[in-house]
Protein backbone atom coordinates (compact mmCIF):
# COMPACT_ATOMS: atom_id res chain seq x y z
CA UNK A 1 0.00 0.00 0.00
CA UNK A 2 2.55 2.38 0.98
CA UNK A 3 4.42 2.04 -2.31
CA UNK A 4 1.17 2.26 -4.93
CA UNK A 5 0.49 5.55 -2.48
CA UNK A 6 3.69 7.01 -2.54
CA UNK A 7 2.71 8.87 -5.73
CA UNK A 8 -0.44 10.90 -4.08
CA UNK A 9 2.00 11.89 -1.89
CA UNK A 10 0.81 9.73 1.01
CA UNK A 11 3.34 8.17 3.65
CA UNK A 12 2.65 5.49 6.19
CA UNK A 13 4.62 5.82 9.18
CA UNK A 14 4.49 2.65 11.07
CA UNK A 15 4.85 2.87 15.05
CA UNK A 16 6.37 0.54 16.71
CA UNK A 17 6.13 0.48 21.01
CA UNK A 18 8.19 -2.68 21.80
CA UNK A 19 10.49 -1.95 24.16
CA UNK A 20 13.07 -3.65 21.81
CA UNK A 21 13.67 -1.76 18.66
CA UNK A 22 15.72 -5.27 17.48
CA UNK A 23 12.29 -6.95 17.79
CA UNK A 24 10.73 -4.36 15.24
CA UNK A 25 13.36 -4.35 12.86
CA UNK A 26 13.23 -7.86 12.70
CA UNK A 27 9.43 -8.12 11.75
CA UNK A 28 9.52 -5.54 9.14
CA UNK A 29 12.85 -7.51 7.74
CA UNK A 30 10.55 -10.38 7.36
CA UNK A 31 8.41 -8.14 5.10
CA UNK A 32 10.86 -6.61 2.33
CA UNK A 33 8.16 -5.45 -0.03
CA UNK A 34 6.82 -3.17 2.30
CA UNK A 35 8.55 0.63 1.69
CA UNK A 36 7.15 2.59 4.57
CA UNK A 37 8.48 4.75 7.08
CA UNK A 38 9.74 2.88 10.59
CA UNK A 39 9.21 4.82 13.89
CA UNK A 40 10.35 3.68 17.07
CA UNK A 41 8.76 4.84 20.35
CA UNK A 42 9.63 2.53 23.21
CA UNK A 43 8.18 5.16 26.12
CA UNK A 44 4.79 4.79 24.32
CA UNK A 45 4.86 8.66 23.62
CA UNK A 46 2.23 8.50 20.40
CA UNK A 47 -0.35 6.28 22.04
CA UNK A 48 -0.61 8.52 25.50
CA UNK A 49 -0.77 11.11 23.43
CA UNK A 50 -3.78 9.40 20.72
CA UNK A 51 -5.24 7.28 22.92
CA UNK A 52 -6.08 4.38 20.81
CA UNK A 53 -8.71 1.68 22.01
CA UNK A 54 -6.91 -1.15 20.64
CA UNK A 55 -3.74 -1.78 19.58
CA UNK A 56 -2.64 -1.65 16.54
CA UNK A 57 -4.53 1.71 15.38
CA UNK A 58 -4.41 3.28 12.32
CA UNK A 59 -4.84 7.26 11.74
CA UNK A 60 -5.47 9.05 8.58
CA UNK A 61 -3.72 12.30 9.02
CA UNK A 62 -4.36 15.02 6.19
CA UNK A 63 -1.47 17.76 5.22
CA UNK A 64 -2.63 19.77 7.45
CA UNK A 65 -1.84 17.40 10.67
CA UNK A 66 -6.13 16.82 11.21
CA UNK A 67 -7.22 12.94 11.77
CA UNK A 68 -9.45 12.19 9.52
CA UNK A 69 -10.27 8.78 10.11
CA UNK A 70 -9.34 6.02 13.07
CA UNK A 71 -8.95 2.25 12.11
CA UNK A 72 -8.78 0.44 15.60
CA UNK A 73 -7.55 -3.12 15.66
CA UNK A 74 -6.98 -4.74 12.59
CA UNK A 75 -8.70 -7.38 10.09
CA UNK A 76 -7.38 -8.54 6.72
CA UNK A 77 -10.35 -6.72 4.93
CA UNK A 78 -9.24 -3.42 6.98
CA UNK A 79 -6.55 -2.43 4.38
CA UNK A 80 -8.70 -1.75 1.90
CA UNK A 81 -10.83 0.45 3.68
CA UNK A 82 -7.24 2.43 4.88
CA UNK A 83 -6.42 2.66 1.51
CA UNK A 84 -9.85 4.38 -0.03
CA UNK A 85 -9.22 6.33 3.14
CA UNK A 86 -5.69 7.41 2.73
CA UNK A 87 -6.45 8.06 -1.29
CA UNK A 88 -9.11 10.21 -0.26
CA UNK A 89 -7.79 12.27 2.15
CA UNK A 90 -4.81 12.82 -0.86
CA UNK A 91 -6.98 13.71 -3.34
CA UNK A 92 -7.05 17.41 -3.81
CA UNK A 93 -10.07 19.86 -2.60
Amino acid sequence: MAGRLKELGVEIVAVSVDAERPRAEAFLATRPRWSLTFAHDPEGKVPALLQPEQMPTSYVIDAGGIIRAVNGGFVPGDAAKIEARLRAAAAPR
